[in-house]
């Protein structure tokens, strides 16, 4: 799969990278220019020294200790599936690599736009680490494609669906888990940000004011973490008990951008929540669900007086 010619080109493509930067779209490189650029490519590159791929992302992962666990675990899942379903690639050096090779192992790897997606930034990332560590000269995963994934479908709670769901909510078994969806419902925020967030690191008055009443409902202890240790464990007992199941990924976070859009109609507000779309996407995606009424989308930001 690696080969001397394609070390050839990425050099070639780096040289002209750096032509455009500093000399113009226009400017021509002399036989001299070009062996000069070409000797320091080199150098940098130091083919010989350069540690291998495997051993490469191997300190990568290690450099993100500061990540949260779950985090740390998706970067070595993602990377590590790359190296064991092609294993040619694990010795080749990160200067050896071109776009068409990046391209042809993401498609061995993941099946969907998405999971490709996803992992060619967890790559890009690598490179940049490799460039800041003389690793690399070049970052080729910057030509990689970002391909264009499909749209899930738009999963959103009927009204009597979020009652039902808070009714049980109230109850003793599931109170330790009430405050961690009032958040989602609420305020839009997923389920691995809640295991990550504690009290403390909460502004109170900022909350929506149909989330601070839910809170107020419920046992007063606003220390440590939102979500007990136990959290996805009860949170799909909770829905099961509600009769919520099938249960599609961002179910309430969809629900809390449907009723927010509906409410104040400002799809600029929402992109703090979703960081990957801008305004128009976020009406796009969200602004024509029709099958809530006005008083259902007061019902909510009242949070519905239980």
């Amino acid at each position: 799969m690696i080969a001397t010619e394609q070390t050839e080109r990425a050099l070639l493509a780096e040289m002209k990278r750096i032509k455009k930067r500093y000399c113009g779209e226009e400017a021509r490189l002399t036989a001299d220019d070009a062996a000069y650029f070409e000797a320091g490519l080199r150098e940098m590159m130091n083919l010989d020294a350069v540690l291998p791929l495997q051993q490469v992302i191997s300190y990568y992962l290690d450099s993100k200790s500061s990540l949260s666990r779950r985090s740390r675990a998706e970067y070595g899942t993602y990377l590590r599936r790359i190296l064991r379903l092609n294993p040619d690639i694990g010795r080749a050096k990160p200067a050896e690599m071109t776009p068409d090779v990046w391209e042809e192992v993401l498609q061995n790897t993941y099946p969907t736009p998405a999971g490709r997606n996803k992992a060619r930034r967890l790559i890009h990332g690598l490179y940049e680490y490799a460039l800041a560590k003389k690793w690399a000269t070049h970052n080729p995963v910057r030509q990689v494609t970002i391909e264009k994934e499909p749209e899930r479908e738009l999963s959103v709670l009927a009204p009597e669906q979020i009652q039902t769901m808070l009714q049980w909510l109230r109850r003793p078994k599931y109170q330790s888990i009430a405050a961690a969806v009032g958040f989602m419902l609420w305020d839009g925020l997923r389920p691995c940000d809640i295991s990550r967030t504690r009290w403390e690191d909460l502004q109170r008055e900022l909350l929506p004011p149909a989330l601070s009443r839910w809170l107020d409902r419920l046992p007063q202890h606003y220390h440590g973490p939102i979500a007990p240790a136990n959290w996805a464990q009860q949170w799909r007992y909770l829905r099961q008990a509600a009769g919520l199941l099938p249960w599609k990924n961002d179910t309430l976070r969809h629900t809390y951008a449907v009723y927010h859009l509906k409410r104040y109609n400002n799809p600029n507000i929402l992109t703090r929540r979703f960081k990957h779309m801008n305004s128009q996407q976020i009406r796009r995606r969200f602004g024509h669900y029709n099958d809530i009424s006005s008083e259902d989308v007061q019902n909510f930001w009242e949070g519905y007086r239980l």
